[in-house]
């Protein structure tokens, strides 16, 4: 007879050792679920923030770079020092290391200031000859990129010349510039930071001058094919000195390798439009601004439409392309002109301007993106420069006053 156990046949009672075996595989099955569920909420949110939050590093289609959308608080400037000019300033500089600023003016007189107390520094305001700044013409004042010299041109009945302060001693010296016609001058004339000067034509001729002697060293013509010359804008220094950027009507950029006295790539900044004529039945288009990175690995431009582009010097591959006027709800680009670009001394950030107010905006360089707003309480940004532990001078106009603002070192990490 087969023995029962509360109803049931003692052979189907599990043993002690069954028992434990029971035991652990429900224990296992329960590890399982817990895990199975932590891994399915951990997949759920990556899918989560994958899909509707955008990573600060990678563009996106609802933020793309370039939109001012104001992820950060606006920044206000400090208020550093205030100086009056004589007549309204029709140019305005801050040297590379932010400790000097020249303005000229449409009175035709020229001066330069202390950025940190506003004294005014004499030795710039011995133009050679004694003649006003703007008595013959146009004048463009300009900084070597290591901040050791300053020129502008003195236009004069009989030929050109540019004369070149040396920034610590005041002493200034005049340099004859090349004369190629009697119908084109130079517009532009650049201390390096060696021994040469560039300087350029409104019929496409980029020169080359030694300083010292006003010695043409070479010339060259600036074409895009065919030997079919036009007209550049101001050429500008790396800070090695061994290239030069130069863009030219027809909005492309131009750089040349100066040890070697020849050009060496050609990068197109803007499309080519045969919608208004110029001398060569092509449309202008307006490269307001170019800089090199301090490292002068990577040159960037500023253009009248909003449109930054970074390239790599050596290669000539455009490394990022944003715009600084955002962007439309309906995705449409803002036209924002870029009157003011500076990188920062580490090479990781951009700062613009469009020089209408006193709104500038810090970019990252590598990615495009917007990280940071600052702001001057009066007038508008007219130029800025940074200083080598990172802090950024800005100079602003109102009227006849010049005012400058600093912000701390880090502005780019600004939360």
């Amino acid at each position: 007879m087969a023995r029962h156990s509360r109803g049931r046949p003692l052979a189907d009672v599990p043993l002690a050792g069954d028992l434990a075996a029971v035991k652990r595989a429900k224990t296992a099955r329960r590890i399982s679920m817990v895990i199975g569920l932590a891994l399915a909420v951990a997949t759920a949110t990556a899918m989560y923030v994958t899909l509707f939050r955008s990573s600060p590093t990678t563009p996106s289609t609802a933020t793309p770079p370039g939109n001012h959308i104001a992820k950060y608080k606006v920044t206000a400037l400090r208020q550093l020092v205030t100086f009056a000019v004589v007549g309204a300033p029709d140019t305005v500089q801050i040297d590379p290391h932010g400790k000097i600023v020249v303005v000229s003016s449409e009175s035709g007189q020229i001066g330069a200031w202390s950025t940190s107390n506003s004294r005014p520094i004499p030795g710039f305001t011995a133009i050679p000859d004694g003649a006003p700044a703007h008595s013959g013409g146009p004048v463009s004042p300009v900084f070597s990129p290591d901040g050791k010299k300053f020129s502008f041109i003195e236009p004069s009945s009989n030929s050109e010349v540019a004369d070149v302060w040396n920034v610590t001693t005041g002493q200034v010296i005049s340099v004859p510039l090349a004369v190629i016609s009697s119908t084109f001058t130079p517009e532009y004339a650049i201390p390096g930071p060696g021994k040469l000067m560039a300087d350029s034509y409104p019929n496409g001729t980029l020169g080359l001058t030694i300083m010292t002697t006003g010695a043409p060293d070479t010339l060259l013509t600036i074409n895009r094919s065919g030997g079919v010359a036009y007209r550049i804008g101001e050429p500008v220094f790396s800070p090695d000195g061994k290239t030069i950027a130069i863009g030219d009507n027809l909005g492309m950029i131009h750089l040349v390798d100066v040890p070697g006295k020849r050009l060496s790539a050609r990068l197109t900044a803007e499309k080519i439009y045969n919608s208004q004529a110029n001398l060569n039945g092509m449309s202008d288009m307006d490269i307001n601004t170019i800089t090199f990175s301090p490292d002068s690995r990577r040159v960037a431009c500023g253009n009248e439409n909003g449109i930054i582009r970074v390239w790599d010097a050596a290669t000539g591959r455009n490394a990022v392309t944003f715009n600084a006027g955002g962007i439309t709800a309906s995705g449409a680009a803002i036209a924002s002109p870029v009157k003011t670009l500076v990188f920062s001394p580490d090479g990781k950030t951009l700062v613009t301007a469009d020089n209408t107010d006193g709104a500038l905006a810090v970019w990252d360089a590598a990615s495009g993106h917007e990280v940071a707003m600052l702001h001057a309480a009066t007038g508008k940004v007219v130029s800025a420069a940074f200083r080598a532990d990172g802090t950024l001078i800005v100079a602003t106009a109102s009227g006849h006053r010049i005012r400058i603002w600093a912000v701390r070192p880090g502005i780019a990490a600004n939360p």
